[in-house]
């Protein structure tokens, strides 16, 4: 029912109330309808002012790709309860649905505790120096169960993490007693800070035996092919070459064959200079544990850089994140001594891909297209970062590269495209015979130590590149969606 429509059924609905007839004609009754009347157009204003409250409590989020990830001690009522015994719930209108959720378990010491453990090969470098320095000795904190739950019971604790998927969510229910009586229930509200819009869930923990989980599940993990499948993309990695993204497709359509690692560091040991080139080959590690949830899959790798004796790092933790509709993807940067600058290539093959089109966004809002034609197209949303998109009839990869503040301002991320005529970019390292397009890292001097650990946001669709894909880019980056947790009451 449309706004319109109920103010007018409920201007009736009073001038009935009121006793008041439109049809009268006798004037002393008609005198004395005057101030009813004039009630009567009160209230109806009134309503016009207060009606869009009846509309404020349906679902009205638009960014759909984005999680929700709530800490446990953000929902105190239903810490401790059994993680097998929760579900949540989303209403359109009167209709309650379950939608799919995980919970993601932290130890004592904020590890996560995971689905699957694969760890450190025994066999694999053995001897490195860098296992005996922080922050590496992780290998002692990796397990699958939670040591401040109680022996064969998986509880929510206040460091785990609730998942969801702000597509899943619904509209406001009020009267919630008739629904879950005797269960522990948490409203949680979710609103976009940019544009308003609100969307509900409900937190069940049931003190008798539960519902079922709901049967969608948007992620799944096929360990002996090594892939990683969504309804929207799937993609294969190594254990071995663990920088290294694989045979990325779209709906199973061929995209991007292989993401690239090169890199350069600079080196000075007293009077001594020299620069060396290394690969993804040099980039050495295994994958520790992942996580396979029905709405998010983590893969922890542990890496480090090893260039022919001549510089040997740390091994360093790096985290992927996968969703439905996009990826958070590390990239680490290394600076140690005797490193003064370092650069990183992440780069794809234009000619061993089915892209047709490359489009390069800069922070004035200019946008440059390459392919079939290149071209400068008319400057679109200016964003505080720049971003590439890969396109193809199929779909399209957009992806924004962000520093951590430790260097902000002591390195730059900027995407590339090299024509292929072994033509140098930014960081001064040949990119060989053919076309390549990615993201170039580099640091200047004066960098702060350490392996610096960014993410790469990937935004996947099934669609070409559309005018706005890249603020939906950057704001899974960088403009979370706000949550509020309200306990309607413990119903009895």
């Amino acid at each position: 029912m449309s706004v319109f429509i109920r103010v007018y059924w409920q201007f009736h609905r009073w001038k009935k109330r009121l006793g008041l007839n439109t049809n009268r004609t006798d004037p002393r009754q008609r005198s004395g309808c005057h101030h009813r009347v004039l009630a009567a157009g009160l209230v109806f204003i009134s309503a016009l002012f207060t009606l869009p409250c009846l509309e404020a409590d349906s679902m009205s989020l638009a960014r759909v790709a984005d999680p929700v990830i709530i800490v446990g001690q953000e929902l105190e009522p239903v810490l401790g309860s059994e993680i097998g015994n929760i579900r949540l719930f989303a209403f359109h209108g009167m209709k309650e649905h379950v939608i799919p959720f995980q919970i993601d378990e932290r130890d004592s010491a904020g590890n996560w505790v995971w689905d699957r453990v694969i760890g450190r090969p025994d066999t694999t470098f053995a001897s490195d120096p860098g296992q005996t320095s922080v922050p590496m000795m992780v290998q002692q904190h990796v397990h699958r169960h939670d040591d401040e739950d109680p022996a064969g019971s998986e509880r929510f604790d206040a460091n785990d993490m609730l998942v969801f998927l702000a597509r899943d969510m619904g509209d406001r229910r009020g009267a919630l007693s008739e629904v879950w009586q005797g269960d522990t229930v948490v409203e949680i509200e979710v609103l976009d800070p940019l544009d308003g819009g609100k969307g509900w869930v409900y937190m069940v923990a049931y003190a008798g035996d539960p519902p079922p989980l709901s049967q969608v599940r948007y992620l799944q993990h096929f360990r002996k092919q090594r892939r990683i499948q969504t309804p929207n993309y799937d993609f294969s990695y190594s254990d071995t070459h663990v920088a290294a993204l694989d045979d990325l497709r779209i709906k199973g359509f061929p995209v991007v064959d292989r993401i690239n690692i090169r890199g350069k560091v600079d080196i000075q040991i007293g009077f001594l200079k020299d620069a060396v080139e290394f690969g993804e080959e040099d980039i050495h590690g295994y994958i520790e544990g992942i996580i396979e949830g029905p709405v998010r899959v983590i893969k922890r790798n542990v890496v480090h850089l090893d260039i022919m004796y001549v510089l040997r790092t740390p091994d360093t933790v790096c985290e992927h994140f996968y969703y439905p509709d996009y990826a958070k993807v590390p990239l680490c940067l290394p600076i140690r001594f005797p490193v003064t600058k370092a650069s990183v290539l992440l780069l794809t093959k234009l000619n061993e891909s089915n892209i047709q089109r490359t489009l390069i966004g800069e922070m004035d809002g200019s946008v440059s297209r390459h392919g079939k034609f290149t071209d400068n197209c008319a400057p679109v949303h200016q964003l505080p970062v720049e971003w590439i998109a890969f396109d193809t009839e199929q779909g399209s990869v957009l992806s924004i590269l962000e520093l951590p503040e430790t260097i902000a301002a002591h390195a730059e991320a900027r995407p590339c495209l090299c024509d292929g005529r072994d033509s140098p970019v930014e960081v001064g390292m040949s990119t060989g015979s053919e076309p390549v397009a990615g993201f170039a890292v580099t640091s200047s001097k004066g960098c702060p130590s350490g392996p610096h650990v960014m993410h790469g946001t990937y935004l996947i669709s099934t669609a070409p590149y559309r005018q706005g894909d890249e603020v939906a880019a950057y704001n899974l980056a960088r403009e979370a969606l706000i949550f509020t947790v309200r306990q309607p009451g413990k119903f009895n």
